[in-house]
């Protein structure tokens, strides 16, 4: 093994010119090969940390399991693990006096640094802290993951994005904190990483820890062959990182460098004489491996001149460290030039950019006539390699003419994600900039789309500055309202079309004739500089700037995708993965991290072995040319101990690849989706759904944990959103349900045993004309930890059930736009309900403060639809008076009748339906109401319904009175509803719709049949839930858990159907009793 890399350190080296008092352990395995084990060379292993000192008699090695040895001067582990104590020679697990002397318990922090290359490929692989005894912490690869992350013995664990590649050698760097209460790890850290030793925003992944276990010794492991060398452990970061450079500039990615920079930088440790070499040049490859041809400088200064530099070019530096004869590699970085600045558009015969085509440019191609180009400017306008007729030609075309000042400097013609407009719509747009140094008034100017009408749509007046921009929507809005952002009449083709930019005069100032080319999705087009080019040219823009500079285009856009020869699905066995493309001057580059594939990812060169669960994505790149598109393959691999799984309910499948555990949309603990693909296996003729079946759907996905009190659950939750490959949502049609891309996996837990309450009452909601989200029940295994997906991923029965959103399939309210500021666009459509706030949610109140903290609640009216980042003030604010009015009808004893507002049918049966079901929750948390443009304010849609129909919540367990008991909601007083009920009409319309439903949806025969087709689902299933969560399991059994459902509901109807009579109405003869 090459015993120095570019990131190992020579330790013995810098520990003589450091303080090193922290150190606790330095080994280089600098024995004969033979067994580690009795060994007790190295440095230190002898640290008392009550005293802070060393004690002089040190520890050896043993072997944990297995023989581990050591080969060439380096520990070579197969199958085997080898542990060290740093804190005194007594050996063993005991916890006697001298151990706890030399132990760091609760307090300090333990760095530990060693160099691994796996040389087979490990089920398992890494490092430990170790508690005495027993293993506390591990840090590597853990077990059954395909990425480098932190495990808590017992406890979890958080997983990078960093792979592990198998014969690539890692120096790996950790720290367990037990001030910090956290765990971290560094994979390769540069210089990046050195200044940051004690903050968790450089590390490569962290995991919180709040454990106060001992911290006593190191063991090296792994489940196959791996080799390990450097190792050092300390209580200082800089002991471990060694010395680097810090605070440089140009800072790493920064644009826009003037081409007369100077590099500088300062130095972090301890180290008082050194110098730096420094590696510089445009090639990255080579600054990274040092190569002699980029070599620029070795010197003791802290600043270098690298003369001047091309302009609009990516420059890449390094700067080493060299301290007593050893070197200390440090970073690659990278910064860009700025481009030349032009005050025109110039002509093609505009040779020294003077805006003008005159006796000056007729001089350059006297000078270069008949012969080539000469520098600074070329005259050889077709290109040709040569200075002639046909260059003469087109000066004396373009003769006396000025250039152009305003321009069409960028536009988007296929925008999907990118900038928005007032509306919130990714609308195409146009970037009008003026090239001169006076400012101009664009009133009577033109854009247009049709040489036949070049004055299309006009601009108003508007006076654009010196070197200005100005955008313009093309959304085919026509708006030229100065008070809001500016939208023509037409919009772009993606296929390429006619566009010009046309002054006052009818004359064309800048155009794209006879059209400019095929556009792409999310890329711009426009003027840009390519290379050393004095003038403008047109290119495309991966990540497009308007109201910006344009940076460097590229000449075109790679538009194949790489093809998969295995497509995505589930596997049993290994598979080999060939990538390919079409076009034979492209490259692939691919990630098997689940990031999006770079030019800085895994270049393609021999097919892939796809050995356990796998995700991969890959692109083409063409020099010159935007990337292609990026393209995904998920396979999930099958352990046998789900191989046999099968079921009469669908299969949903959740793996993140080990992306470690899903977030939760707490208040406290707001998080995002993680990257995961979501797996959808549909019952078959034989009707049984089986894993090892081609799935339904198995597509891109973000996941979370969901709910707010439920999320603390050991059984939780889910929210599942569909992404395609540039993770934008995909609507997608699932166990056939209408397609959308958001979804809700209801997890039945500890109050709903029976499982099947909010799937009841949504179906019966349905049923009686009120929409409720559609569920499907299916059993769901989730892997979060890497690895092949086996039977300990199971969590259980589950209800697929439609998110309340906007749709056509869902709540029917228009599409709101930014521009609907007035009536009657503004009224509507809109979503809003009554509940906690989320973590940055907004809320508001009536001007009577309601809703109120009635039943310690605490909730608030919120948006769901717009949601708040999108919604306008004259939006917000119609919708606020909206609901005041109808409480100002309802509370006030004259004036308009609060019919004028609601819907009251609506309000009937959402108040009805939650009192039936006894919801002890109703109407002031996840109380949705909802407002069509010419429609009045809506109660609804009806959701959670977990703590209903005598659950184990215990409020709700009594048939015969209307509301439960504690907090539980008075459907009758609760605020508006006291209002509501109080007119008799209201009373009157509440119970004849109550009987008109018994007569249908809610008779008992008809609530039975519905509990019967459920219960017939899940019959078999919940015996396998049950099993994953015994602390959740039915008193008795499941089955009478079902049949007291029925009871209950049955019993409950009929005590409604008598106090209904008495209190509100006769009953309706039609009903049933």
């Amino acid at each position: 093994m090459m015993k120095r890399l570019m990131f190992c350190v020579v330790w013995v080296l810098f520990f003589g010119i450091i303080s090193h008092a922290d150190i606790l352990g330095i080994e280089e395995f600098n024995y004969s090969d033979d067994n580690i084990a009795g060994q007790a060379g190295g440095q230190y292993w002898d640290w008392n940390n009550t005293s802070g000192l060393h004690t002089g008699t040190v520890s050896n090695w043993n072997a944990v399991f297995g023989t581990p040895m050591v080969q060439n001067k380096a520990l070579f582990i197969d199958s085997s693990g080898a542990r060290r104590e740093y804190n005194g020679p007594t050996e063993g697990s005991g916890e006697g006096t001298d151990e706890r002397l030399g132990a760091f318990r609760g307090s300090g922090t333990v760095y530990y640094g060693v160099t691994v290359t796996e040389l087979t490929e490990n089920p398992w692989c890494g490092f430990s802290s170790y508690d005495f005894g027993t293993e506390r912490i591990f840090f590597g690869r853990p077990s059954g993951a395909q990425f480098f992350g932190i495990e808590i013995s017992g406890s979890g664990r958080a997983l990078s994005t960093i792979p592990v590649i198998v014969g690539q050698t890692y120096r790996l760097v950790s720290a367990v904190d037990f001030d910090g209460d956290q765990l971290r790890l560094w994979v390769n850290p540069d210089s990046s990483d050195y200044d940051h030793g004690s903050a968790d925003n450089s590390a490569d992944v962290t995991l919180a820890y709040t454990g106060s276990n001992w911290s006593t010794s190191v063991r090296l492991a792994g489940g196959a062959q791996s080799l390990w060398d450097d190792l050092v452990v300390s209580n200082a970061f800089t002991d471990i990182a060694g010395p680097a450079i810090s605070n440089e500039f140009p800072a790493n990615g920064a644009v826009e460098v003037v081409i007369d920079t100077e590099l500088t930088w300062h130095l972090s440790g301890l180290l008082s004489e050194v110098t730096y070499t420094i590696y510089f040049g445009q090639l990255q490859s080579a600054v990274a491996a040092g190569d002699s041809s980029v070599l620029a400088a070795s010197q003791s200064a802290q600043t270098f001149s690298p003369g001047l530099l091309k302009k609009g070019a990516v420059y890449y530096w390094r700067v080493d460290v060299v301290a007593d004869g050893q070197t200390y590699p440090g970073r690659v970085m990278h910064f860009t030039t700025a481009l030349s600045s032009f005050d025109c558009l110039m002509l093609d015969s505009d040779f020294n950019a003077d805006c003008t085509t005159d006796i000056a440019d007729l001089l350059i191609v006297a000078q270069q006539w008949l012969g080539t180009c000469t520098t600074p400017f070329c005259a050889d306008v077709d290109q040709t390699g040569g200075i002639d007729l046909s260059d003469f030609a087109r000066l004396a075309q373009e003769w006396q003419k000025d250039g152009p000042v305003v321009v069409i400097n960028e536009f988007l013609a296929s925008n999907s994600k990118g900038l928005t407009d007032e509306d919130g719509a990714a609308s195409d747009w146009i970037e009008i900039k003026n090239l001169s140094n006076a400012a101009v008034n664009l009133k009577g100017w033109s854009l247009t789309d049709d040489p036949a009408n070049l004055g299309k749509w006009k601009f108003p007046e508007i006076i654009l500055d010196a070197h200005g921009f100005q955008l313009v929507f093309a959304s085919d809005k026509n708006l030229a309202d100065l008070s809001g952002p500016l939208h023509a009449n037409f919009q772009l083709s993606k296929g390429g079309e006619y566009l010009a930019l046309v002054r006052p005069d009818g004359s064309i100032s800048h155009a794209f004739t006879p059209h400019f080319p095929p556009q792409y999705q999310d890329v711009s087009y426009g003027l840009t500089v390519f290379g050393d080019s004095h003038r403008f040219e047109y290119g495309y823009f991966s990540s497009p700037t308007p109201l910006q500079n344009n940076g460097s285009g590229f000449v075109g856009v790679v538009e194949d995708e790489v093809k998969f020869s295995i497509g995505g699905g589930v596997f049993t066995e290994a598979r080999i993965l060939t990538l390919s493309v079409d076009n034979p001057n492209a490259v692939i580059y691919y990630t098997t991290n689940n990031s999006e594939p770079t030019e800085q990812s895994i270049r393609y060169t021999s097919p892939i072995p796809i050995t356990t669960t796998t995700v991969v994505r890959a692109r083409a790149v063409e020099p010159g040319k935007v990337a292609g598109p990026v393209t995904g393959q998920y396979y999930v691999f099958l352990a046998p101990s789900v191989q046999g799984f099968n079921s009469n309910l669908p299969l949903l499948v959740i793996d993140n690849f080990g992306g470690g555990p899903l977030g939760d949309d707490n208040p406290s603990t707001s998080h995002v989706f993680k990257p995961s693909v979501v797996g959808v296996f549909t019952v078959q003729a034989d009707g049984r759904s089986r894993l090892t079946n081609p799935p339904q759907l198995l597509s891109r996905a973000g996941a979370k944990v969901r709910g707010i009190s439920s999320s603390s659950f050991p059984k939780k939750g889910y929210a599942v959103e569909f992404w395609d490959e540039t993770d934008e949502d995909k609507s997608l049609s699932v166990l056939g349900m209408p397609a959308d891309s958001d979804w809700v996996l209801y997890a039945p837990y500890y109050y709903d045993r029976a499982m099947i309450r909010n799937s009841l009452i949504y179906e019966l909601s349905n049923q009686v004309g009120r929409y409720a989200p559609r569920t499907r029940f299916v059993e769901v295994f989730l892997n979060t930890n890497g690895g092949a997906l086996e039977a300990g991923d199971y969590v259980g029965v589950y209800a697929l059930t439609e998110k309340i959103k906007r749709g056509k399939d869902r709540v029917a309210v228009e599409k709101l736009d930014a521009s609907d500021n007035i009536l009657p666009d503004v009224a509507g459509g809109y979503i809003f309900k009554n509940d906690w706030l989320e973590s940055g949610e907004m809320g508001w109140y009536t001007t009577r403060g309601r809703p109120s903290s009635q039943g310690g609640m605490g909730s608030a009216l919120s948006l769901v639809y717009p949601e708040q980042e999108h919604i306008t003030d004259a939006q917000l604010t119609y919708l606020k008076d909206a609901f005041q009015v109808f409480e100002d009808a309802l509370y006030s004893p004259s004036g308009q009748h609060y019919s004028n507002y609601i819907d009251v049918d609506s309000w009937v049966d959402h108040n009805l339906l939650n009192m039936f079901a006894k919801n002890v929750d109703a109407l002031r948390l996840s109380a949705y109401f909802h407002k069509s443009r010419q429609g009045k304010i809506q109660a609804g849609p009806i959701w959670d319904f977990d703590r209903s129909m005598d659950s184990y919540d215990s409020r709700d367990d009594s048939f015969n009175t209307w509301k439960g008991t504690g907090d539980g909601t008075d459907y009758f007083h609760y605020e508006w509803w006291d209002k509501l009920f109080d007119d008799p009409d209201f009373r009157q319309r509440y119970a004849q719709r109550w009987y008109a439903m018994r007569a249908g949806a809610l008779s008992t025969s008809n609530i039975n049949a519905v509990i019967d087709a459920m219960a017939a689902q899940l019959s078999e299933a919940q015996v396998r839930n049950y099993a994953r969560w015994p602390e959740a399991a039915p008193a008795s059994s499941w089955a009478d858990e079902i049949q007291h459902l029925k009871n209950w509901l049955a019993q409950r109807a009929a005590w409604i159907d008598t106090q209904m009579a008495i209190e509100f109405a006769p009953p309706s003869p039609t009903a049933e009793q």
